[in-house]
């Protein structure tokens, strides 16, 4: 069976800018913790294919809970190896940095889909991905993901 979200209320018809989730009803805050450039790239490609989103990327995760402490995240895609940590350890990290934990995280990594599927759920992630991306597929998960804005 499949569900079909529904449209929320442009910031035109609802001045609070709030649908009606009570979720802000402008762009979608990606943060993306990835510190391989042609990685980022393909990801900024994706995301603009995805309308509503807006693509932030953190290289480290020192970089990654500045910008969790900064401002709202509708959802969170990082890396497994990172220079100054691991992703095993950062989730925890940018959840005490003010990511809720209602903000849904997937591992992004080159692991093989066992054993990724065996890391995100032992180290608190609700779902992951395998490199090399599927295009259509990341898309399709982005949209589940962000359900549906």
């Amino acid at each position: 069976m499949t569900l079909l979200p529904t449209l929320a209320p442009s910031s035109e018809q609802d001045p609070s800018g709030l649908a009606s989730t009570g979720k802000p009803s402008g762009p979608s805050r990606v943060l993306y913790v990835e510190d391989d450039a042609v990685n980022v790239m393909l990801m900024q490609g994706i995301l603009e294919l995805h309308q509503g989103s807006e693509l932030l990327v953190a290289r480290t995760g020192a970089e990654a809970r500045r910008l969790v402490a900064a401002g709202a995240i509708d959802l969170v895609l990082c890396d497994l190896r990172l220079p100054d940590i691991g992703g095993d350890a950062l989730l925890p990290e940018l959840r005490a940095a003010g990511l809720s934990g209602a903000v849904p995280a997937v591992l992004v990594t080159a692991e093989s889909e066992f054993v990724a599927a065996q890391l995100a759920r032992r180290y608190g992630y609700d779902g992951h991905w395998t490199k090399p991306l599927d295009v259509a597929a990341t898309l399709r998960s982005l949209t589940q993901w962000l359900g549906g804005r």
